[in-house]
């Protein structure tokens, strides 16, 4: 059993009333657990109300389990006998400030948070396999996608004693999500790998999301380090986040700390170039396509380096070769010699226009003779949803593919629908109904690039076929 933070430090980090006072109130606790599914004995479990759940009914299941504490936060409990129990007034609250707390004990972990529109699971990932080789089994990275109020925290008590680095994402899809997160985990390093129309119609303005994002950097660690996409600065020097700040720019641009840049690519090999300061060049093939992710690489890269934790660049290029994205990010595979490109997890108007260019480019090198672009709504845009649908419309007509390669979309969605209105396309209510149409008319040789907003689900295009 892990040993975690004792009975007074948990009630004196939420601020919650007794309603069983423990009997050896100094005695630590063996943990938290939100889930008594996975609860082990002698940990404390924290009763949260979810969209389709309530921890509160499975108290008496907590307390048959051996929980040693149960922290509630509905009025009116009556606690099972056995475990001691706190009454706090916000579950979630609660946990945050539990994580913070446990976070702050570990004296030597380097923490590096990293936020922003698009790109953060896979910046995530890469900094998390460099960090591993340097640190075997020392690293604690954000589960899947647990960025949100809940998965921070819950990701942040995994960490313990010989924990050296945790690699923490935090997303945001409202106003005023970032600040309680980051206040939780002040990083040494903090990562902005862009800013672009995520969640549009849940922000007033560019600049209202900009401010969102920027509570990360103003809970930079003195002397840490902020690593920001080149075209995020200018927003973001709006917010003051980065007075006083030590920061690195990357990108493409010439003006950019580290430029990146891509001097040719395959769908299953890309040559990355990152151009250091001190004219320091890596040069490396990686199976990460497009300049999008090398701009990943390259952010991940010099968040290692300034931790002391950078690999040579041979070890660099092995580990890109070998990393593996999670599920539905640029995963290119192969299926009865027709190559899938699934980048369904997500879209946003930048994501969008990163993959058409991508797979454009690759299609340019390897000459396929047809291409099927199946691109669904983007999803939580609000009063912005035509333009920015329009503007990817716009982008798309402008793609250069090989003379002889025929171009077939292939959109699913009313958005989307109506902004490539004029394209000569197919058009579909929902993926599974897209899938059922292109069976029949696929064969070897074809290339198929599913991107879409989660909701869309545009992954069953494949799994239908």
């Amino acid at each position: 059993m892990s040993q975690f933070l004792s009975f007074a430090e948990i009630q004196k980090a939420t601020a919650g009333r007794w309603l069983r006072i423990p009997k050896k109130p100094f005695e630590l606790t063996g943990g938290i657990s939100t889930d008594t599914r996975t609860l082990v004995p002698g940990q404390a479990f924290l009763a949260i109300k979810g969209e389709r759940f309530d921890g509160h009914d499975h108290l008496v299941e907590a307390a048959a389990k051996g929980a040693s504490l149960l922290i509630v936060s509905r009025d009116g409990i009556h606690p099972p006998e056995g475990p001691a129990a706190l009454h706090v007034n916000d579950s979630v609250a609660a946990y945050q400030a539990i994580a913070g707390i446990w976070l702050s004990k570990q004296a030597t972990v380097k923490t590096i948070a990293i936020t922003g529109s698009s790109g953060k699971t896979s910046c995530k990932a890469i900094l998390a396999a460099i960090l591993e080789a340097a640190a075997p089994k020392a690293v604690v990275a954000t589960l899947d996608n647990t960025n949100n109020q809940i998965g921070v925290p819950q990701n942040i008590v995994r960490v313990t004693p010989e924990t050296k680095f945790v690699v923490l994402e935090l997303g945001t899809n409202h106003m005023g999500e970032i600040k309680p997160i980051a206040q939780i985990c002040p990083a040494d390093v903090a990562i902005l790998t862009g800013l672009g129309d995520a969640h549009a119609g849940n922000f007033a303005s560019p600049a209202a999301y900009a401010s969102e994002k920027a509570e990360m950097l103003r809970c930079l660690k003195p002397g840490g380090l902020a690593i920001i996409a080149r075209n995020a600065v200018e927003l973001l020097e709006n917010t003051g986040a980065l007075e006083g700040k030590n920061v690195l720019t990357f990108g493409p641009e010439e003006d950019a700390d580290i430029r990146v840049s891509c001097p040719s690519q395959t769908l299953v090999s890309t040559k990355v170039n990152i151009h250091l300061p001190k004219d320091k060049l890596l040069d490396f093939p990686s199976r990460l396509g497009g300049l999008h992710q090398a701009g990943n690489i390259a952010a991940a890269y010099a968040a290692a380096e300034f931790l002391g934790a950078a690999p040579a660049p041979e070890k660099l290029s092995t580990l890109m070769a070998n990393l593996k994205l999670p599920a539905h990010r640029m995963k290119v595979l192969d299926k009865d010699g027709i190559t899938w490109i699934d980048d369904s997890y997500n879209a946003n108007l930048q994501s969008s226009i990163a993959a058409l260019d991508w797979v454009a480019e690759c299609a340019r090198k390897e000459k396929p003779k047809r291409v099927f672009l199946c691109l669904g709504d983007m999803l939580e845009l609000g009063a912005r949803t035509a333009e920015l649908h329009e503007a990817l419309a716009e982008h798309a007509a402008e793609l250069i593919f090989p003379k002889d390669c025929k171009v077939n979309f292939v959109l699913v969605g009313e958005e989307i629908g109506d902004a490539f209105k004029d394209f000569p396309a197919e058009f579909f209510v929902d993926a599974e109904f897209a899938g059922q149409s292109i069976r029949p008319i696929l064969r070897r040789g074809d290339w198929v690039l599913l991107k879409g907003s989660r909701g869309m689900t545009m992954e069953k295009i494949l799994e239908e076929i």
